[in-house]
């Protein structure tokens, strides 16, 4: 047996393996090895945290709680919550990685270009920067694909229960695990034939059933409990005036998913422009996976094909009715992507090697520069030097409260951080001992910052009242104490 031969034998391990360490190394250099979190995350993090002490008593708040619970568990370990995040995205991302090489494989017809194309996937841009932000797209992706890629093996058994299984669990990762339970209600009626032949109505009937049941009693608890049944308002959309912008942007959330949110913005200004390569972007995703619908070149075809369709035209339609953020962030494109790949893929069957290098070098080029280039640090403050003075002074049961631009700060310490620009800041200071307020910075350098309005009311307000004493400053960041003697009026 030659060496080739032997590496070929282990590479269903070892390509996974080696490309989730891939996107770990990036991910590294992308954040400089250092906690950059934004706004969902700062949620995920706290509820960790929350998790550790009591378990939730609902299914989740504007975010479902299955992404923070699965962080408290690994945070039994001794990790960080922070630390214990990443890692689920981690094996996340190896999930994906190992789902999507069986179906590259069929489709480009070679272990080793599979391989290749499954390194490109982890060096796509927004691989390795979801999992250093700690947001939940990376581990619903795998649920979602999970169900999605177990539609092959239909009418089995075993396929019929996990998909429903998989469906549950994408739900309780992100409320667009509706567009699961979809995808397999359609391919209960595309398959309604084979199923017939098989004996196997009744169970794909039930465990589809089943799987919707669960969801729903998931919100009924959220309405019991909450009085929301998702956390929060929904429906407030202006659904038809925004379906045709809502393409456009989904359109540039596949092309940003591929490199940056800066390749937006010299377009933007340019209606036209901007109009026709997010729509042409958009209307060649759906026709890719017509086109595969039509002409399957794999077991994986058809179901692959099924789940793109239902997941673009339904995150389009639910945006157009929600209006939840814009479709051109890439986090939204993330769960499409190794779909796209695959059939991608089954496309340039006919030139395997040029079409493998093609798609290799469109994923691996711009992902490698952007994160060479580094997280701008626009997206959140580098707490290092903050924390290095807040740490030693905490005491146990302290909290901290922070202004919406500090939500980061969750990632550094280990006890509650909590926003406190949403109330009053009076009853804030009765509450917390520190506070940490952050301005927003203006460029990638990070040595320029600007103060929001709202942040420059909170300082003020409490220099006015003298509930806090100033400790500690930085080039946009603020650390406060609460004085000994606050006035309050």
């Amino acid at each position: 047996m030659t060496l080739t031969t032997t590496l070929e034998r282990h590479l269903p391990w070892a390509a996974p393996l080696l490309a989730v360490t891939v996107t770990v190394a990036l991910a590294a250099i992308a954040y400089r090895g250092t906690p950059r979190i934004g706004f969902d995350p700062h949620y995920y993090v706290e509820y960790a945290k929350a998790f550790r002490t009591e378990l939730p008593h609902s299914f989740g708040t504007a975010w479902p709680f299955g992404y923070p619970l699965l962080g408290t568990a690994v945070s039994r370990t001794g990790l960080s919550v922070f630390a214990s995040l990443i890692v689920v995205l981690a094996c996340g991302a190896l999930g994906i990685y190992g789902l999507v090489w069986r179906p590259l494989c069929a489709a480009i017809g070679s272990r080793w270009l599979a391989t290749g194309l499954v390194l490109g996937l982890a060096t796509t841009a927004i691989q390795p920067i979801e999992l250093g932000a700690a947001r939940s797209e990376i581990i619903f992706t795998l649920c979602f694909l999970a169900a999605v890629a177990t539609l092959a093996d239909w009418p089995a058994p075993r396929a019929i229960l996990g998909a429903a299984l998989a469906a549950v669990l994408s739900f309780a990762m992100r409320y667009a695990g509706v567009l699961t339970l979809a995808t397999l209600g359609i391919w209960t009626i595309a398959c309604w034939p084979q199923l017939q032949v098989a004996g196997r109505r009744r169970l794909a009937i039930a465990a589809v059933a089943a799987a919707g049941a669960v969801c729903v009693g998931f919100l009924w608890l959220n309405q019991h409990v909450n009085g929301m049944a998702t956390g929060m308002v929904r429906g407030h959309g202006d659904f038809f005036a925004n379906l045709a912008p809502d393409a456009v942007d989904f359109g540039w959330g596949a092309l940003i998913a591929l490199s940056t949110v800066g390749l937006r913005q010299p377009f933007a200004a340019h209606a036209a422009i901007y109009t026709i390569v997010g729509a042409a972007v958009f209307v060649a995703v759906l026709f890719l996976a017509l086109c595969r619908w039509r002409r399957p070149i794999s077991i994986w075809s058809r179901p692959l094909a099924l789940g793109l369709t239902v997941y673009v035209v339904g995150m389009w339609v639910l945006c157009a009715y929600d209006a939840f953020d814009r479709l051109y962030n890439a986090r939204f494109f993330l769960p499409a992507l190794p779909l796209v790949l695959v059939l991608l893929a089954e496309s340039v069957r006919a030139f395997p090697r040029v079409g493998s290098a093609v798609l290799m070098l469109a994923m691996a080029a711009p992902g490698v520069a952007v994160c060479v280039r580094g997280v701008s640090p626009a997206v959140s403050y580098n707490f290092t030097s903050a924390a290095a003075q807040l740490a030693p002074r905490l005491l146990p049961g302290d909290r901290v409260g922070v202004n919406i631009h500090a939500c980061g700060l969750s990632a550094w310490l280990d006890c509650p951080v909590t926003r406190i620009d949403d109330c009053r800041w009076q009853e804030g200071a009765q509450l917390y001992r520190f506070v940490v307020v952050a301005g927003v910075a203006t460029d990638r350098t990070g040595l320029t910052y600007e103060w929001p309005d709202e942040a420059q009311a909170m300082l003020a307000d409490f220099r006015q009242t003298r509930a806090y004493r100033e400790i500690a400053r930085w080039p946009g960041c603020v650390l406060l104490e609460r004085a000994a003697k606050a006035r309050y009026p």
